[in-house]
């Protein structure tokens, strides 16, 4: 009978080591499980700021690209309506001149 309590007693030893280095590779996981996600989030936040930083650029690029061709059309239209002006200014004013006076 004393047999059968000793192997008992030396089954429930081996289940408590077993259930402790259980439990501690199990803290041990987590953790490196903790390490991983945090650094995997940092990695996505990293990378999705660096390619909102790549849009804004593009975009502002772009943007400033379109108001330099606007501006630059603007310019050209204001110098080729004063060239107009001053080749036809003379003769606009003679014909108004003269329909004013035909009325």
């Amino acid at each position: 009978m004393e047999r059968i309590v000793s192997v008992l007693n030396d089954i429930d030893e081996k289940a408590e080591q077993i259930i402790a280095a259980a439990a501690s590779v199990k803290a041990s996981m987590y953790e490196e499980y903790l390490e991983k996600v945090a650094s995997c989030e940092e990695d996505l936040l990293t990378g999705t700021d660096n390619r909102l930083l790549e849009i804004k650029k593009e975009k502002g690029l772009s943007l400033e690209q379109k108001k330099k061709q606007i501006d630059k059309t603007r310019d050209t239209r204001l110098r080729e309506m004063e060239d107009n002006y001053k080749l036809h200014h003379r003769s606009m004013v003679d014909n108004i001149f003269k329909k004013i006076i035909e009325v």
